[in-house]
């Protein structure tokens, strides 16, 4: 019911959302086949080039420090404000944190008596969470990628991306990647793409309606500023 799902929920948009507000689709073409309304595409989640990343670094040496860990392995809210690059590594690539794995690593921009302030260090290690203050090290990994087994992504990039474009409402559909059959792999672009806006900023969008049991079809509307 992926296809089923993903147009009933068109039209449910269409037909009780504001007419003046901007909807975002996966596949606006079908969602305008079926409502007749102009649906915005997000269909991609775009990358940060690492250049942008090492210009940080050396434009903010000297106030901030560049606190690097793995998100997967550290749930300590108050640091989400501070997310600066997400990065995903790919094709099963090798990069590390003081010689540990890590799938994806975060780069979080904070100003030095802040740190100092908020005895942050002291609960990393107190909680023996693997992390680096070495940003140079940790990137020289991906600037000796000639594979670029890696994106990087830019929580405010994306949120940017969507306040140009006005976009009020987003439709999560689950969209098979192979049509015929379900193998539980789908089509979730702009499920990415609010993940990572929610990383770090993660009151910004709410689930408002639903449809289906299965290959469930939502939409998500912005409440950010």
């Amino acid at each position: 019911p992926d296809w089923e799902n993903f147009v009933k929920m068109s039209r449910w948009a269409n037909d009780n959302l504001d007419k003046n507000a901007v909807i975002a689709s996966r596949k606006p073409s079908i969602s305008y086949i079926y409502t007749g309304r102009e649906f915005a595409g997000i269909f991609n989640v775009p990358n940060d080039p690492l250049d942008n990343v090492i210009k940080q670094f050396n434009e903010g040496k000297d106030e901030y420090v560049f606190l690097i860990m793995d998100i997967n392995k550290t749930k300590i809210q108050v640091l989400s404000p501070y997310i600066q690059h997400i990065f995903i590594n790919t094709n099963g690539s090798n990069f590390f944190i003081n010689n540990e794995k890590t799938n994806a690593p975060v780069i979080y921009k904070i100003n030095k008596s802040m740190l100092e302030d908020n005895h942050l260090i002291d609960e990393l290690n107190n909680n023996n969470i693997n992390y680096t203050l070495d940003h140079e090290a940790f990137i020289s990994q991906y600037i000796n990628d000639k594979n670029n087994n890696y994106q990087v992504i830019n929580p405010d990039l994306l949120l940017k991306s969507i306040k140009d474009a006005n976009i009020k409402y987003l439709l999560l559909a689950k969209i098979r990647v192979y049509t015929p059959q379900n193998t539980g792999r789908y089509i979730n672009t702009i499920h990415q793409y609010i993940s990572f806006i929610q990383a770090k900023y993660p009151d910004y969008f709410k689930i408002i309606h639903s449809i289906g049991k299965e290959e469930t079809c939502e939409i998500a509307e912005y409440v950010g500023p």
